[in-house]
């Protein structure tokens, strides 16, 4: 038997593995251009020749590269990223590079070196990772190209495998974050053995990679015990791994799962991932394959259906965001990682993922708020306050983040012409703010609109300077567009506080809004307002459209009432540095603040249909399941009036992730999204 304790040591090698180390960025942006310095890093490294060379050109002109060294008799090829969205399987393999090379004089490394020869392919499919998706540029599924290669990444990987001649290859993916086990464990690792042909027999070929398998997952278990599981997939004529045992070659599945954060989350996994594939060389290298046995691989769990959410929030007292009911139950979310456009970095979704009794649930992390009410977060409308042409710091937003608002309508501009504008709205894309943010563009006068009606980037247009009093808007709602007058009653001007009106620009089939802030003034501040004829409103509305009926108001003129409407609070003005008021969420929940004057006003979760229909926004915030998790808690206190005034939020909770948690002392900017009129 050969003496495998006296080279490998699971505990050690643990310790051993410095993930940052090997590239100390975030594994989500390594992408072909970090590979290729990478790759050469270790060239420059190696004691020896890696015989890096191109193996072929994705459809795009990326080259795809191979390496090929070692000094054995055993072939054993290793390729990932079939699928561009699953950048754990590239770090772990990073991982496993980086110390064989820098370590090769070391006895667990000169083994491997010395008893087998590597094929290795790190990059299928640059394309797909560019973009951060499963697909290649062509939109085809790599892992389904097998048989029909129509793709040039699927030739490649069959030309290194046609010349290489590989006794094993080891196929490694990422799989979904929060598989569990049929013994409702979460699962790091999932294995497979894949199937040559339909049903579960198997042969010399397969039971290698059975053998193989089950020593990996006996190294992985010294950290993960009940938290490794057999990959659950049929048998697939076209998919590589399968085709590759119908082929001769034994082939080991590696799909990387989740962690729990305070455990260490994805560094975790990919740890763990690179220890079992040195375990697994390993294994080959002293040959401790020659009786192969399925034994070992056979009792592991298959992994189910059934998911773990990433966090449970335990027993609050949920206000759904559209309605006044309020119910109790608990709630789950999850977080995703991706990108929307090919050049956009890293982008977190967090989701709500389950809303009511979910006590059965299962949940990597769970949290304790008893009692304590749950809100939608808050979206505060503050055309008053101008960041100009800056990208908001994180610093200018914590304010808002404090107070419980998530998303955060704000002005930009003005900006000196079309071009000026479209440079900026580029800059955004690539620019995820420190919170959610609907940017208003600002410009200098109503006739400026006339002239910038092509300007459709932007979320909305709001005038500088201009305050316009409810009876105006009234007018020009009779004079121009008469079928709306019944949402403006005369008897509830005094309480209207803002109107969006939303243009299909002549040049352009998308949509401009054009948002006017206004509030009831006193007699001497009406001396001081710069006059608004509503004739100049319906010309400007000629100038943009087509027909009358492209004309749209948001709902009830974003009338105040609680059930998803604004709610006016005090002044912004026109700083930069402006914060909401010391007694914002007071102002928020409580409507006897409903009559306050006001250029900030906060809408519950953006709110109703109509007034997400407004923004081109699907419901955001709202709790329910399938939407955006963004949501606040607070005291059981804020149901007493008497108990209101001057209460802070105790955690907030932006697209996922908490932002403030006073009981943990954390505060931190989160990491929000642009929502432009072009989305």
């Amino acid at each position: 038997m050969p003496d495998t304790a006296s080279v490998f040591s699971p505990d050690a090698l643990w310790e051993s593995l410095d993930l940052a180390a090997a590239w100390s960025g975030d594994w989500f942006r390594f992408r072909h251009e970090e590979q290729e310095k990478f790759l050469h890093r270790l060239v420059k490294e190696s004691p020896f020749d890696l015989n890096l060379k191109q193996a072929g050109t994705s459809i795009e002109g990326r080259q795809l590269v191979s390496m090929r060294f070692g000094r054995g008799e055993r072939r054993v090829m290793i390729w990932a990223r079939q699928h561009g969205d699953e950048p754990d399987c590239t770090a772990a393999l990073c991982l496993f590079l980086y110390n064989l090379i820098t370590r090769h004089e070391e006895p667990l490394f000169k083994l491997l070196l010395d008893k087998i020869s590597f094929c290795i392919f790190p990059m299928v499919n640059p394309d797909g990772v560019y973009r951060f998706t499963r697909q290649n540029a062509q939109g085809i599924d790599l892992n389904r190209d097998a048989v029909a290669q129509t793709t040039p990444e699927s030739k490649a990987l069959i030309a290194l495998k046609d010349d290489f001649q590989p006794e094993y290859a080891f196929n490694l993916h990422d799989m979904s974050a929060r598989k569990s086990t049929g013994n409702k464990d979460l699962v790091a690792l999932a294995f497979q053995a894949g199937p040559f042909e339909p049903g579960d027999t198997d042969n010399e070929v397969r039971l290698k990679g059975k053998h193989i398998i089950g020593l990996m997952a006996e190294a992985a278990r010294t950290r993960a015990p009940r938290n490794l599981a057999r990959y659950t997939a049929d048998y697939m004529h076209t998919a590589f791994g399968d085709s590759m045992m119908r082929w001769g070659v034994s082939t080991i599945l590696v799909e990387s799962g989740g962690w729990f954060p305070e455990k260490g989350g994805d560094e975790f996994v990919i740890r763990l991932f690179a220890m079992s594939l040195i375990r697994g060389l390993h294994a080959i290298a002293n040959g401790e394959d020659a009786k192969p046995s399925g034994k070992e691989y056979d009792r592991l769990p298959f992994d189910s259906g059934k998911a773990f959410a990433d966090e449970i929030y335990e027993g609050a007292r949920v206000f759904e965001g559209g309605a006044l009911n309020m119910f109790d139950g608990d709630i789950a979310v999850n977080l995703e990682r991706r990108t929307r456009r090919v050049e956009d970095s890293k982008l977190s979704i967090g989701a709500f993922e389950g809303v009511g009794d979910l006590q059965d649930r299962l949940a990597k992390s769970r949290r304790q708020i008893n009692g304590k009410v749950v809100l939608p977060g808050i979206v505060g409308l503050a055309p008053a306050l101008n960041f100009g042409t800056e990208i908001p710091k994180p610093e200018a937003v914590m304010p808002y983040l404090r107070a419980g608002v998530t998303t955060l309508a704000a002005a930009f501009g003005p900006f000196a012409d079309d071009r000026d504008c479209d440079a900026f709205a580029a800059t955004l894309a690539n620019t995820p703010p420190p919170i959610h943010m609907l940017p208003l563009e600002r410009v200098q006068s109503l006739e400026e609109i006339i002239r910038r009606h092509g300007m459709t980037d932007l979320s909305g247009m709001v005038v500088s300077g201009l305050t316009i009093t409810p009876q105006q808007l009234i007018d020009f709602t009779h004079v121009y567009h008469p079928a709306h007058h019944s949402a403006v009653p005369e008897d509830e001007a005094d309480r209207l506080i803002g109107l969006n009106i939303i243009f299909q620009g002549a040049a352009s089939n998308r949509q401009t809004r054009f948002h006017l802030n206004f509030h009831s003034l006193n007699e001497e501040e009406a001396k001081k307002t710069r006059p608004v004829d509503p004739l100049m409103l319906k010309r400007i509305a000629d100038e943009f459209l087509r027909h009358p009926n492209q004309l749209f108001f948001s709902t009830d003129i974003l009338e105040p009432d609680w059930h998803g409407q604004p709610l006016v609070l005090s002044r912004a003005g026109s700083r930069r540095d402006y914060a909401p008021p010391p007694n914002f969420l007071a102002h928020a929940i409580d409507r006897a603040h409903a009559e306050d004057e006001g250029a900030i006003s906060t809408l519950i979760s953006l709110l109703t249909y109509q007034s997400a229909k407004s923004w081109r926004m699907k419901s955001v915030g709202l709790i329910r399941v399938g939407y955006r998790a963004d949501f606040v808690v607070l005291p059981e206190s804020i149901l007493d009036p008497t108990t209101i005034e001057g209460i802070q939020p105790e955690i907030v909770v932006l697209n996922g992730q908490v932002v403030i948690d006073r009981e943990r002392n954390l505060e931190r900017p989160g990491v929000g999204l642009w929502n432009l009129a072009s989305d």
